[in-house]
């Protein structure tokens, strides 16, 4: 595996969850009632923080691929979903991002012609 990959993941991750509306707990909590993990299983603060450590920082544990729609919903943050998408798919979604804001986009009202 590109060890860049990797580390790119865990970086990104923990951009996200430096979520300014919400708290690492917060956050943990929100994705743990969305995936339905309750007791022993519920996420929490430290777990996360687990799954953004670099291999220098000691023991690196792996983020669950099921888990980023939860990660999604807690913060209202895609990026994740985003980054495993393959290049050119990437490249695809940019594009219909940017035909959908020059669709929403306000056109500028005509002046009136006089005949």
């Amino acid at each position: 595996m590109n060890p860049n990959l990797e580390r790119n993941f865990r970086v990104l991750l923990a951009d996200i969850l430096k979520c300014p509306q919400k708290n690492r707990s917060k956050i943990a909590y929100e994705m743990s009632e969305y995936l339905g993990l309750k007791g022993k299983q519920a996420i929490t603060a430290c777990r996360l923080d687990s799954f953004t450590r670099t291999a220098s920082e000691g023991h690196v544990a792996r983020f669950p691929a099921v888990w980023i729609p939860a990660v999604q919903e807690a913060t209202g943050d895609a990026r994740l979903s985003r980054f495993l998408l393959p290049e050119h798919l990437q490249r695809a979604l940019t594009l219909g991002e940017l035909a959908e804001i020059k669709v929403r986009k306000p056109r500028k009202a005509r002046k009136p012609t006089r005949s």
